[in-house]
């Protein structure tokens, strides 16, 4: 499993990369040659997305009566956003260097009441359940979100011919997760009767999570081998040779006994022999193949061979820089879209990252001052999430596929949580 992860995750970094590639813009219509950034050169994306009424009503409606009940109350707020700003930090005669930084937040807030026909407290005679009277009961739940990522990149290219030599990464992963829980039925079974009662939980879950990652590129990445024109087909190869750690813990507070005997039972954490928390995220994963061990990865080294085509030279509207020229290059079903008149990425479909990211989430060309200053606020609210002092940070659009990869491990360990308090308690 572990390896498959792994080399899922090499996959996506490598298409992501080419994402950031293909962003640079050329010169002119025709034979385009390579292009000429100045230190200090900045370009940005952002989104953001908060539920609105309409969403609300119809979760709502969606949610009365599912459970066999009528729901009695239910209020949620909800807020994600992400940004990306990118930089030219300096210049030199052989070089560019470029830095980047993304940041992302997740706040949610949930608010629910359910009134329920339930079997009446007490204790009863397998043989009765059918029987047992029922009297209407309200089961509670409050839940709390805090979710965040910061991601600082660099990017070394070839000055002449744009070609990717180098790129590194570091990422801080932060999560909280609050939750109460009144009036949840709970039934055992034991020696021909069945007791039925109802309990009050309150628990906490909590992610930390802090990586690196370097890139080496042998020979350099050369995405374009300028000059090129509509029309044109051309192969991209290289060897990356990837090399990196990780660290990070997963903890719980409040939980029953009997749940945590469930989390631990799921294979991953049976197969590395974890049976408490907080659980240690470098003992989940050991590979001799691709290597990692406690937490270090590599070196790890994967062929690229990429195959590319100028499908056409068009004009495209885009929000805050308005009608632009564009060209567009494929690989697949993957297509990007890079202008001149901007002097960068205009547009990217990758199928890679669209599987993780919903088309309202689509980021979209800004302001980079506007882009900053949500991407300082985000910064400054993950060190709040982790307890942590006020943190600063630089990353770039091929981030996304790290940040998908996280989101994904974050997910999964909340969604095997909540199946388990969803699910009666068995003797």
């Amino acid at each position: 499993m572990g390896d498959r992860i792994i080399k899922s995750a090499i996959a996506m970094a490598i298409v992501a990369m080419l994402g950031l590639m293909l962003a640079v813009p050329v010169a002119s219509a025709s034979g385009a040659q390579a292009p000429q950034w100045n230190k200090g050169d900045s370009w940005a994306w952002g989104r953001s997305v908060s539920v609105d009424q309409d969403d609300l009503a119809q979760l709502s409606d969606g949610l009365n009566g599912s459970f066999g009940g009528a729901l009695d109350k239910f209020d949620a707020n909800a807020y994600v956003g992400a940004w990306v700003l990118l930089k030219v930090a300096d210049v030199t005669t052989t070089e560019y260097k470029m830095q980047g930084r993304f940041a992302a937040k997740l706040v949610a807030e949930v608010n629910l009441s359910i009134g329920m026909q339930l079997p009446s407290p007490g204790v009863y005679s397998v043989l009765e359940l059918a029987s047992i009277p029922k009297t209407l009961h309200n089961i509670t739940m409050y839940l709390v979100i805090d979710a965040a990522v910061v991601l600082d990149s660099q990017a070394i290219l070839e000055k002449d011919t744009v070609a990717l030599k180098s790129y590194d990464l570091t990422a801080k992963v932060n999560a909280k997760v609050e939750l109460e829980l009144k009036g949840v039925p709970d039934l055992k079974v034991e020696n021909g009767y069945a007791t039925y009662s109802y309990t009050d939980m309150s628990a906490s879950v909590t992610m930390k999570f802090n990586g690196q990652i370097g890139i080496a590129f042998s020979p350099a990445l050369d995405i374009f081998e300028f000059p090129i024109n509509v029309g044109e087909q051309w192969n991209v190869r290289s060897n990356a040779t990837l090399t990196g750690s990780y660290s990070g813990q997963l903890d719980a507070t409040g939980l029953p006994q009997y749940i945590k005997d469930e989390v631990f039972n799921v294979d991953v954490l049976k197969k590395a022999n974890i049976t408490s928390f907080p659980i240690d995220l470098t003992e989940l994963v050991e590979s001799d193949e691709p290597p990692v061990h406690h937490g270090v990865i590599g070196p790890i080294t994967q062929e690229i061979d990429v195959d590319l085509e100028c499908t056409s030279n068009h004009t495209m509207s885009l929000p805050f820089y308005g009608l632009v020229d564009v060209y567009e290059i494929r690989n697949g079903s993957d297509r990007f879209y890079y202008s001149d008149d901007i002097h960068f990425l205009g547009s990217a479909n990758v199928s890679a990252l669209e599987a993780y990211m919903p088309a309202d989430m689509t980021m979209q060309p800004m302001s980079p001052q506007s882009a900053e200053q949500q991407i300082n606020a985000v910064s400054d609210y993950r060190a709040e999430v982790a307890g942590e002092g006020q943190s600063t940070g630089l990353i770039s659009s091929g981030d996304m596929a790290f940040i998908a990869g996280v989101a994904v491990v974050c997910a999964v360990a909340i969604l095997i949580l909540a199946m388990v308090l969803m699910r009666r308690r068995k003797a």
